[in-house]
């Protein structure tokens, strides 16, 4: 399907998609022809629903994963090929069912404060009062802390400034100027002498996230065990 890649790429790129949104297309069209291993523009409309039921009931793929699917077919038959709305037709999404649970102002600052380098503190402490993406929260700079305000400006996946945030709070601002202090304004906040490595953007801050939750479950467990111990024996 070298050919219509390669539109496919143009037509992405002209309407300014971003490089994981490019790409998450791309491996979600290159699924389609793998199942059928024939032309994609050759692919009546039952033929890719019958695939997307695939991935839904046999391979079972995240939620937003199949989303990702329905949106890269909607685009290759609908704003490519221009397929008619009488010849190509995909039933749209639901919504998840799943909820995600909700911390409490307590829960979230313990949470916050297990990590014990600063850095992992601030960058969890920025993210979460800041509301940011991951591919946001690395590529923040100091000329980005609007200190008088107390307000963040995000940076898009492209690196473009995105829309500033609201609140930034004291206790993620403090540690990052410690970090950052001497900076230049235009140096990256967290990773002051170098930009952040492929493995950072895409896992770091999750990682930190998964050890500092480990980490104040140990925490507790201990603390439990300790009291548990000192109580006397009736």
């Amino acid at each position: 399907m070298s050919a219509l890649r390669e539109t496919v790429l143009l037509e992405m790129r002209l309407r300014g998609f971003a490089a994981k949104t490019v790409e998450a297309y791309i491996h979600a069209l290159e699924q389609l022809w793998a199942f059928y291993r024939r032309a994609l523009e050759r692919l009546s409309c039952a033929e890719v629903q019958r695939f997307l039921d695939e991935v839904i009931t046999v391979r079972k793929l995240a939620w937003a994963t199949v989303n990702v699917y329905f949106s890269a077919y909607r685009f290759l038959y609908e704003q490519v090929l221009h397929r008619a709305p009488h010849e190509f037709s995909i039933p749209p999404r639901g919504r998840s069912g799943t909820r995600p649970g909700v911390l409490n102002r307590q829960e979230v600052q313990r949470l916050i404060d297990a990590p014990r380098n600063i850095k992992h503190r601030t960058l969890l402490a920025m993210t979460y009062g800041s509301g940011l993406r991951v591919s946001e929260a690395v590529r923040v700079r100091i000329a980005d802390i609007d200190r008088g305000r107390m307000m963040l400006r995000g940076r898009a996946g492209q690196g473009a400034p995105g829309p500033l945030h609201d609140p930034l709070g004291a206790g993620a601002c403090a540690p990052g100027g410690t970090v950052a202090l001497g900076a230049a304004p235009g140096v990256l906040l967290l990773h002051p002498s170098r930009p952040p490595p492929a493995d950072l953007r895409r896992h770091r801050p999750g990682r930190l996230l998964r050890r500092a939750a480990h980490q104040r479950r140990c925490a507790a467990s201990a603390a439990s065990t300790c009291c548990a111990t000192a109580s006397p024996r009736t």
